[in-house]
């Protein structure tokens, strides 16, 4: 169960994925759209890439990761699918 975390270690970057060249293997993701996780990290980046993915998110999906020993803001760009109902 993921249920306690509020971090993810990224341990991989897809070619060609939204994250290549954004994301880097060990960066650990504290948060997105400008708010750290508060619950389980993996639902809430789940529902943050729903958001991002709709009409009003415009496909910008952005990040707080930790890398190098400081906090940085990154924006990743995804496709916009739409709202879900």
């Amino acid at each position: 169960t993921t249920t306690a975390s509020r971090q993810i270690l990224v341990t991989h970057v897809g070619a060609k994925s939204p994250a290549d060249g954004v994301v880097k293997v060990d960066d650990v993701i504290l948060g997105a759209n400008g708010k750290p996780f508060a619950d389980d990290a993996r639902k809430s980046l789940a529902l943050a890439i729903q958001e991002a993915e709709t009409a009003a998110g415009a496909g910008a999906l952005k990040l707080t990761v930790w890398r190098a020993g400081k906090a940085q803001e990154l924006e990743l760009r995804l496709r916009v699918l739409g709202t879900y109902g």
